[in-house]
């Protein structure tokens, strides 16, 4: 006689809810509260609005490196730039509990930092490696060095301070949470970048930016043509933060045209992308007709 081979059905988990189909593992992070600041050296030029320094404060639980401009290392300058970093961290759960920094604190900044709570650590003299926020100022000042690298070459340099928002967000959307590694810092502390609302495109790329009727004269022309892209407008959707050179103002544009220098290139989309999107469309309007009728109709 032969045994007849065993047969096995398969468990559907949906009628059968005992049976375990995933494993999950639990983690906990300790949050350390931790934080580090320091300022960098002078900048090259002093910005039109007279800032010359950056205040860089470190967070340790989020990896989150912040970049403040301020205009000299006086100690009110340097209380307020750690007044709005803290207050931004503080908005996001990040609240520091412990504040290491230089030896050079002024007692300004010690009454402040006692009166919210927060412990501080100052590093000995000559003992800069134990602030992490050396070596987070060497990561912002190259990351910042490369974006002052790509753009247009006569872009105005005096007005470096406005490309700081663009070097936070797309240095800290590179940068892995220490306490949820599979998000960036940008992520942790506010919330999953959308680039469809808010567009990013390399700093300081020179722009012909759209002007509205109701911004021109009857026969001006209808873009301005000395404008570069300093970083998205993270409160409008699909707009820019333009520098207008003649006048040194930032203004919003919804509509603008990229003109690319040297090697830089705009991203298009290749043959092989737009055959997938027509075999996408077709296939969805084979499914769903009527809905395909109804966005035609929208």
């Amino acid at each position: 006689m032969t045994a007849e081979p065993a047969t096995t059905t398969a468990v559907n988990p949906a009628t059968s809810p005992n049976i375990r189909t995933k494993i999950v593992f639990l983690k906990n992070f300790d949050i350390t509260g931790r934080a580090y600041s320091d300022q960098t050296g002078k900048f090259l030029v002093p910005s039109t609005s007279g800032m010359k320094y950056l205040f860089v404060l470190y967070n340790y639980d989020s990896s989150l490196i912040w970049a403040t401009p301020i205009p000299s290392r006086n100690k009110k300058h340097i209380l307020k730039a750690y007044q709005d970093t803290i207050k931004l961290l503080e908005s996001r759960g990040f609240k520091p509990v412990l504040q290491r920094m230089d030896k050079k604190c002024s007692n300004l900044l010690k009454e402040f930092m006692t009166s919210e709570g927060i412990e501080y650590k100052l590093t000995p003299a000559g003992k800069h490696g134990r602030n992490a926020a050396e070596k987070g100022i060497q990561i912002y000042k190259d990351h910042f060095i490369a974006g002052l690298s790509s753009t247009n070459p006569i872009f105005p340099l005096a007005h470096w301070d406005k490309l700081k928002l663009q070097g936070n967000i797309t240095l800290n959307l590179l940068r892995p949470s220490r306490i949820h590694n599979i998000m960036s810092a940008c992520n942790k502390n506010f919330c999953t970048f959308n680039y469809n609302k808010t567009p990013l495109a390399p700093p300081g790329m020179h722009v012909l930016a759209h002007l509205l009727p109701k911004d021109r004269q009857s026969f001006d022309p209808h873009a301005i043509k000395e404008a570069y892209s300093i970083g998205p407008a993270m409160n409008h959707y699909c707009c820019h933060r333009v520098l207008v050179q003649s006048t040194g103002k930032v203004c919003i544009a919804d509509t603008v045209r990229w003109i690319p220098h040297g090697d830089l290139k705009m991203p298009i989309s290749s043959k092989n992308d737009l055959r997938w999107n027509n075999c996408t469309d077709n296939r969805q309007q084979r499914l769903f007709p009527q809905s395909s009728r109804n966005g035609q109709q929208i």
